[in-house]
């Protein structure tokens, strides 16, 4: 009995009595948790029996063994749940029956089986639990799961497969493939790889084409065999992923590809992938034509290796605006070198595209654009030769007219000194206008040609514009409403005040015959801060002096000539044609630039650009005198022209002055020797043929320290830039000069130094 593996215990009960135990065998002690003594009553058991809802109490007397003792009925196998003193639940499966009664007895007796059946259970659950999961699974799964036997019938299909197939379940289960499609081909095909990986026993994954609901799907389908318990296939198990999109999408990426690769190589285009350190990846068939080098060549090697010396620089720090540019697109012009040695002109768009994945390079597109440079020059060439040609015309035109007010002014007063009459005023009023005139033409020619010498400083171009404004409303007249703004703060710029004055009057001027009935002029000053990357300014501050106009307006054709010299719309003889080629001259010799906007009818804005100066400090520009005062300092005139010598030494003794002339340096030294009284200003030409003004004047001061200078010359600012008199500590009277401008200015140095 204590062999056994299940529990057995004998119980008895007296009639009238309560059961109790008589002998248990050690599996049951072991089962209950506890050792009982005979006569122990049941109902002191330390443990309790529950029905399997493990709430509902069973008495003692109700217990198998001690109700087959006190009724004399067996109790067939019943689950029951112990709960032992420790609190642990145990599963039985328990049964009784009675005995007979000993000769002469009057207790019942009966044998009780207690088999512990929780481990037995719980697997039982656990896999009741998993065949649901597996089942709630295969039932909800998108793919379709499928279960076959030898003749291809199906013998369990997941709803997917049903929606796939696109038929209920008692149309499928239990028909093989090719009795469920109406295409027999397609159902033959799928029962050929049925049969295929049956015989062979092994596991394939096989593409099929289903027809289906609105029209053929494609499947991949994973088949397995279905073993038997001796190793014999008696079916196959299948699960299938629908790919037909993916299919598409294959088939189009496809097509899409061939599409792009036969655009890359019919393009006339280079195009270039690069990594982020600039090696390139990829390079289209068009590098061989435009530049000589077949891809295999390029790929794998540096971009920037094909880049001219000199635009190697610009192209490195393009690049690196590509990759901060966050995937947009930046523009660039460079030389790229040719197989044969040469360089073309190539127009670039680069993007950076590393985040996307089908990408993930630098993607470079260029086009070679030498020939269009080259016929763009030729063009650029052409219009200069066109202006020149222009130019030439007017300024002969302007010219010989104050030449020939000169010659017969000249003759005329000759004629009359030869017969004794007195000299007539009109006559040399005549010559000295024409004189006036020609200078302010020279100067409008210089300044377009941004050769004007200037005496540059830090202005404040919103006090300088108050005070032009009673000039600018008499010249503007009472028909034209003269609005003007400044911003406060306004930065301030360096330049030449009476160049810029100047620029405002001139545009005021072309406004005021822009609108002969009247209108509005606004003059307004605003700062502009400029942002990196802009396409026509440098990254600087600058300060906007915008005049806007109600006038006529412009078409495209006339702004096209607008900035050239001469060219003018205004009737003959009503202006000159220098004005806005003027302008243009001063605003770029100050660094500036010049926008224009106008459309017929809508008015005309011009807006000048000046650079931002580098201080804040506004130094409003020294008056000119404007008497011509007289002296008795000794003054050493040195000029190569004699005319011009004469007529300066005529104008300086006239004055009062003592004249010392020389012809050149070496003449000025040798005027010098044996005069007790030394110069007290030095007048002297810059270039000329024996040595430079400045190295003439340099040599004198090394001699007598504190002596003062003044400059003359009728050369432009980029002849005489490399002489160094443009330094704001020299003082210079540029050519031609009056008596007066002359005189004014050697009292304005003697008095200043």
């Amino acid at each position: 009995m204590d062999a056994l593996p299940i529990g057995v215990v004998f119980a008895e009960c007296a009639q009238g009595g309560v059961p109790v135990i008589v002998s248990h065998n050690a599996a049951y002690a072991r089962i209950v948790g506890v050792k009982a003594h005979a006569a122990t009553p049941f109902h002191e058991l330390p443990f309790s029996l529950y029905l399997p809802d493990r709430m509902t109490l069973v008495p003692p007397e109700d217990w198998p063994a001690p109700l087959a003792a006190r009724t004399g009925n067996p109790v067939r196998e019943r689950e029951l749940h112990l709960r032992r003193s420790n609190g642990e639940w145990r599963v039985l499966a328990v049964s009784a029956a009675p005995l007979a009664k000993e000769a002469g007895g009057l207790a019942g007796r009966a044998a009780g089986v207690l088999l512990d059946v929780t481990e037995r259970r719980r697997a039982e659950e656990d896999l009741s639990r998993r065949g649901q999961l597996l089942r709630t699974v295969i039932e909800t799964s998108p793919d379709p799961v499928f279960v076959k036997n030898r003749e291809s019938q199906f013998l369990f299909a997941n709803p997917a497969t049903l929606g796939a197939i696109g038929k209920p379940a008692d149309e499928v289960v239990g028909h093989s493939t090719g009795e469920i499609f109406d295409d027999p081909a397609s159902g033959l095909a799928i029962e050929g790889n049925d049969r295929r990986i049956m015989e062979s026993g092994v596991a394939e994954v096989v593409e099929e084409t289903v027809p289906s609901p609105g029209g053929e799907r494609v499947f991949l389908s994973t088949k397995t065999p279905w073993l038997d318990s001796t190793g014999q296939v008696i079916g196959i198990v299948g699960i299938s992923r629908d790919i037909t999109q993916r299919k598409r999408t294959e088939e189009a990426l496809r097509v899409s590809e061939r599409r792009f690769r036969s655009l890359i190589e019919q393009s006339s285009d280079i195009l270039l992938l690069v990594d982020g350190s600039g090696r390139v990846g990829f390079c289209s068939p068009a590098a061989a034509v435009a530049l000589g080098w077949k891809p295999e060549e390029v790929e794998g090697t540096s971009a920037i290796d094909l880049v001219h010396a000199d635009d190697r620089a610009d192209v490195a720090s393009g690049f690196r605006d590509v990759l901060a540019a966050g995937g947009s697109q930046v523009r660039h012009r460079a030389r790229l070198r040719h197989r044969d040695g040469g360089y073309r002109v190539v127009d670039g768009v680069a993007r950076d595209l590393r985040g996307d994945p089908a990408i993930g390079a630098v993607v470079i597109n260029a086009r070679d654009v030498t020939e269009q440079v080259r016929t763009e020059e030729m063009l650029f060439q052409s219009q200069k030769l066109d202006s020149i040609g222009r130019l030439a015309g007017g300024i002969a035109h302007d010219f010989n007219n104050l030449l020939t007010v000169i010659l017969c002014g000249a003759a005329s007063e000759g004629e009359a000194l030869d017969a004794g009459r007195p000299v007539e005023r009109e006559d040399i009023d005549q010559i000295r206008q024409a004189g006036e005139r020609a200078r302010e033409l020279t100067s409008h020619l210089l300044a377009f040609a941004r050769r004007q010498v200037i005496a540059p400083c830090t202005v404040d171009l919103g006090t300088m514009l108050s005070r032009s404004e009673p000039l600018l409303r008499r010249l503007l007249g009472e028909t034209v409403r003269l609005e003007t703004s400044a911003e406060p703060g306004l930065w301030p710029v360096r330049c030449d005040p009476a160049q810029v004055e100047q620029v405002i009057l001139n545009l005021a001027v072309n406004a005021r015959d822009a609108m002969p009935a009247g209108g509005t002029l606004e003059i307004a000053m605003a700062n502009l801060p400029t942002a990196p990357g802009s396409v026509d300014l440098p990254a600087l501050d600058h300060v906007r002096l915008r005049v806007r106009d109600s006038g006529n307006g412009m078409s495209r054709e006339v702004q096209e000539h607008l900035f050239e010299p001469f060219f003018t719309t205004k009737p003959y003889g009503h202006g000159t044609g220098l004005g806005l080629a003027t302008v243009y001259g001063i605003v770029r010799q100050a660094g500036g630039h010049v926008r224009v906007e106008s459309a017929p009818g809508s008015g005309t804005t011009f807006d000048v650009l000046l650079p931002r100066a580098p201080t804040g400090e506004v130094i409003a520009p020294a008056p000119e005198r404007t008497d011509a005062p007289g002296g008795t300092e000794t003054v050493l005139l040195v000029e190569d022209d004699a005319g011009v010598r004469l007529a300066t030494a005529r104008a300086l003794r006239t004055a009062g002055y003592r004249v010392l002339a020389a012809d050149g340096a070496e003449g000025a030294v040798e005027a010098l020797r044996g005069e007790e009284t030394p110069p007290d200003v030095l007048v002297t030409d810059v270039i000329m043929p024996d040595a430079t003004g400045r190295a003439l004047a340099d040599r004198l001061r090394a001699e007598r320290p504190g002596l003062r200078v003044l400059f003359l010359s009728g050369h432009g600012a980029d002849v005489l830039g490399p002489h160094g008199v443009l330094a704001p500590s020299e003082s210079f009277l540029a050519k031609p000069f009056t008596p007066a401008s002359l005189l004014s200015k050697i009292r304005q140095v003697l008095d200043e130094g």
